[in-house]
């Protein structure tokens, strides 16, 4: 998991729980990984404001991480970071049937939309576009997650017939 910091997206989170609180969800934000000193402020003011509704899970690992996917609905990756890849984190999410909301970035696009999620264009409102995606998505959330599922498959079986194609050019 990486950390929680504002280049990763921490405000987009918590302004994104607001949003749907006030939109009548009854929304939690679950965070994971270490906390990076500039998001350290904003937790904790959220926390202050909405008590119970976000839950700071701490480093994840092995069980832990598993545990965590289980319990969430969206994986949410507003990420600003310039030197951002793919996000192995999507992956991970997606091997648990959990659709990926995030900035379109680098391969991260791809990985999402086709797993039932959400690929928002850098420049666009991740809030906005985010929160109406949920709205319309919690009507199809089986469907959502077997997609999320389904796509991390795919993907899975596709890079694993690369390295058998590259290692046989070898």
């Amino acid at each position: 998991m990486s950390r929680l910091s504002e280049a990763k997206g921490i405000i987009e989170c918590i302004t994104l729980l607001e949003r749907l609180q006030k939109e009548g969800f009854t929304a939690h934000l679950h965070l994971a990984g270490s906390i990076e000193p500039d998001a350290r402020k904003h937790i904790e003011a959220a926390i202050k404001k909405h008590g119970e509704k976000i839950i700071l899970h701490g480093f994840v690992s092995g069980a832990e991480k598993d545990s965590f996917f289980r319990e969430i609905d969206f994986f949410l990756f507003p990420t600003r970071y310039h030197n951002e890849t793919q996000g192995i984190v999507n992956l991970e999410a997606m091997s648990f049937g959990v659709p990926v909301i995030a900035f379109d970035r680098c391969c991260i696009g791809s990985d999402a939309e086709g797993g039932g999620g959400l690929a928002i264009p850098p420049t666009d409102d991740y809030v906005e576009a985010a929160a109406a995606f949920i709205s319309d998505a919690m009507s199809t959330m089986r469907e959502k997650r077997a997609l999320a599922r389904e796509r991390f498959d795919y993907l899975l079986n596709h890079s694993s017939r690369e390295i058998d194609e590259l290692i046989g050019e070898l």
